[in-house]
């Protein structure tokens, strides 16, 4: 089988229903012997807020799943796939429904660029491209109504959680301080496959499914197209990837089973208490020597008899470097200057030693320039270099996406909560 690479939802949390590895039956003869049940095939498999989702808009579908990932279908992957494929189009039935509340309307040329976008990726022409899907028995309606979807709720979601998802300094500085401090540990390139189970049955369905997940992945089919389907973390859109981390970073169930695993290597399947993964060990390093290379920095200034009084109150006011205006605002005659990162290769020995020595977060004793400006710096985090870390530019946009997909994925489990949904 011909695998053509799909771009698949962003936002949508893919394998969300419990339902996920269920037997249906009635799709698979569908699928099977479309030709000898076309009256099974023209039958409806769900309703969403009594909009139909008929078994041939399955079958298309799962199709298309199984097209994606690469594989022979066999008897297990096709029910899989059936059940994806229902789950899927509850999702975006849903995601459409609650698009054209707020009025969004996608055009048809946004669809076809998108889908051109697509064909280039797999080295066609347009044309090309939906005559081999047709090639492959998959009208190619089902993959412009998965882009419609994706397209509104981007556009939804971005709309309503855009603006209001705010990444602060305090938090960037955070989650770079864990990184370095992780860096005197083997680094670990991993991606994972998390199926959620709530219940004993649900845990025995998952598991079993993970096995059918390995096998496949073992026959040739990529990891990160298999997350992109079937994996309800966030990371699923990003077909998985964890990134670089330590083992101390990692759930200590996930540590523990790919521990001795030389990559590229893919775990058993994991039992935790929330569900069932499946994690890639991809690529390993040895830790990163890390050094000193400058200090991120703020100050408070001030001058006059009673200087130093007016800095102990602003100790006292100071919370975070995130807040150092307000700390300076809360006392009169003190101003904050942030006054961002120093490379210690151009600092002085005596700052450079003053600065070391004073723990991230917290103020130096009074400095004293020109006579009478009293000034206390605040060291906010000192900056290790070697550790190969991501700018403050990535993280942010790192933590900022992380956020909008958490949200996303409760504004569609919210929709499904109070939709009627009926499987057939």
């Amino acid at each position: 089988m011909r695998m053509i690479k799909l771009a698949l939802l962003r936002f949508t949390a893919l394998a969300g229903a419990v339902t996920l590895f269920a037997t249906t039956p009635v799709v698979a003869q569908a699928i099977e012997g479309e030709a000898d049940n076309a009256q099974i095939y023209a039958g409806v498999a769900a309703s969403v807020n009594d909009e139909p989702i008929t078994i041939a808009d399955v079958a298309n579908r799962a199709r298309l799943i199984l097209l994606s990932l690469g594989v022979q279908p066999n008897e297990q992957t096709i029910i899989q796939a059936q059940q994806r494929a229902l789950d899927g189009l509850i999702d975006e039935t849903l995601q459409v429904q609650e698009a054209q509340q707020w009025e969004i309307e996608i055009s048809d040329l946004e669809i076809e660029e998108e889908l051109e976008r697509l064909a280039a990726g797999n080295g066609m022409t347009l044309a090309q491209f939906q005559t081999d899907l047709v090639a492959q028995g998959i009208n190619p309606v089902t993959l412009r109504q998965q882009m419609k979807a994706d397209i509104a709720w981007q556009r939804l979601v971005g709309g309503r959680y855009g603006s209001r998802v705010r990444i602060s300094d305090l938090q960037i500085d955070d989650r770079l301080s864990r990184l370095e401090k992780s860096m005197d540990q083997v680094q670990l390139r991993v991606s994972e496959i998390y199926l959620p189970a709530y219940t004993p049955e649900q845990m025995a369905q998952m598991e079993q499914g993970a096995w059918d997940l390995r096998r496949q992945i073992q026959e040739g089919a990529p990891f990160g197209l298999v997350a992109r389907q079937f994996s309800a973390a966030p990371t699923a859109s990003n077909g998985g990837d964890l990134g670089w981390m330590s083992p101390s970073q990692l759930k200590e169930e996930l540590a523990e089973a790919i521990k001795g695993l030389t990559p590229p290597a893919i775990s058993e399947p994991v039992i935790t208490e929330d569900g069932v993964y499946l994690v890639s060990l991809m690529e390993q390093r040895e830790p990163v020597k890390a050094e000193l290379a400058g200090f991120s920095l703020a100050q408070f200034e001030t001058s006059g008899p009673d200087a130093e009084a007016r800095l102990d109150e602003v100790e006292a006011a100071f919370s975070s470097c995130e807040a150092v205006d307000d700390a300076a605002d809360a006392v009169d005659g003190v101003v904050a200057v942030k006054l961002g990162a120093l490379p210690i290769d151009q600092t002085s020995i005596v700052y450079a030693d003053l600065f070391t020595n004073t723990e991230e977060g917290t103020l130096t004793d009074t400095l004293t320039f020109d006579g009478d400006r009293k000034v206390r710096v605040v060291v906010c985090r000192q900056i290790m270099s070697g550790a190969q870390l991501p700018s403050r530019e990535e993280m942010e946009s790192r933590l900022r996406e992380q956020q909008i997909s958490l949200l996303a994925d409760r504004y569609l489990r919210d929709l499904k909560r109070e939709a009627t949904i009926l499987r057939r």
